[in-house]
C-alpha cells in the first residue's frame, strides 16, 4: 500500500501530470490506482506511438514507459521524445521504465537509451513513489534555492599561484575575454550536433584550463561531460553540456579582484 501523503505533499501533487504508457489494461487500472492514492494527475496510454502523441499535446513531469508494447516499444518511444525535446529546446522529462527485465545489464540499456530510472514488475506502489520523488523536480515555492557553490577555489589559488593573486586575476580576466566565448560558442554548437568524440575532446581540454584557473564547480562540470561521452550515453552527455554551460557563465560574473 502506498505510504499516505502529508497534507503539503497532496497539495503540492495536484499540480503534478504523469503520463503513463502500459499496454496492458488490468496493469493501466492498478497504475491510476497507485498514482490516485499518491496523489497525482495522470494520462494512460496503451502504446509507444501514443506515448510520442500526448507528449506533444501535454507537457508532463514524469513519464512512465512500459518497454514492451505494439506499434512502438518504450526505447523507441524514449528515443523519439528526446529528439523532440532537442528539436525544442526544451528541458528532458524524466522517464521511468517499467518492465520485469530486472538485470542490471538491462537496466544499463534502459538508462543509456534516454531513460532516467527503473521500477521492476510486479510493481509495488511504495517502490514507484519512491522512484517519482527521486526524479521529480523540486516544486514546492517555498523550498530555498539551492546555493550553488563558489566559482574558484581560492585555497588552492594561494597554494598553485604561490600566494600571487594578481597573476592569477590577470589569466582569469584574459580566459574570460579571449578563450571563453570561444568555448561557449563551441557547446551550443554540440548541443545542435551530438558528436561524442569531439564532445570528449573539447571537455578534456576545457578541464584542464578550468584546473589552471581553480574554477572548481566548472572543472567537474567537465569531467562529467567527458565521462558522458565517452560511454556513448547521448542523454547524459547533453545534460552534462547544459550544466557545464551553465558553470562557465558564472566565470565571468565572479568578482576577481
Amino acid at each position: 500500500m502506498p505510504s499516505p501523503l502529508t497534507t503539503a505533499d497532496a497539495v503540492e501533487k495536484k499540480t503534478v501530470r504523469v503520463l503513463v504508457a502500459e499496454d496492458v489494461d488490468l496493469n493501466r487500472q492498478y497504475l491510476a490506482f497507485l498514482l490516485n492514492q499518491q496523489g497525482y494527475l495522470h494520462d494512460m496510454v496503451s502504446s509507444g506511438l501514443e506515448a510520442v502523441q500526448a507528449f506533444q499535446r501535454q507537457t508532463y513531469d514524469i513519464i512512465l514507459m512500459d518497454i514492451q508494447m505494439p506499434i512502438m516499444d518504450g526505447l523507441e518511444a524514449t528515443a523519439k521524445i528526446r529528439a523532440l525535446e532537442r528539436e525544442q529546446g526544451l528541458p528532458c522529462t524524466p522517464i521511468i521504465a517499467l518492465t520485469a527485465y530486472a538485470m542490471p545489464e538491462e537496466q544499463e540499456t534502459f538508462l543509456n537509451s534516454g531513460m532516467d530510472g527503473f521500477v521492476p514488475k510486479p510493481i509495488q506502489g511504495d517502490t514507484l513513489q519512491t522512484e517519482i520523488l527521486r526524479l521529480l523536480p523540486v516544486r514546492v515555492s517555498t523550498a530555498r534555492p539551492p546555493v550553488s557553490p563558489p566559482v574558484f577555489n581560492l585555497q588552492d589559488v594561494k597554494t598553485r599561484f604561490l600566494g600571487n593573486d594578481k597573476l592569477w586575476r590577470t589569466i582569469v580576466l584574459r580566459f574570460s575575454k579571449e578563450e571563453l566565448p570561444e568555448y561557449l560558442d563551441q557547446i551550443q554548437n554540440l548541443l545542435q550536433v551530438s558528436d561524442l568524440q569531439e564532445t570528449a575532446r573539447l571537455a578534456h581540454k576545457i578541464k584542464g584550463a578550468l584546473g589552471t584557473l581553480c574554477a572548481d564547480p566548472a572543472r567537474k562540470a567537465a569531467l562529467a561531460v567527458e565521462k558522458a561521452a565517452k560511454s556513448d550515453n547521448s542523454r547524459k552527455t547533453e545534460d552534462a553540456l547544459r550544466a557545464l554551460l551553465a558553470e562557465l557563465k558564472r566565470i565571468p560574473e565572479a568578482p576577481v579582484a
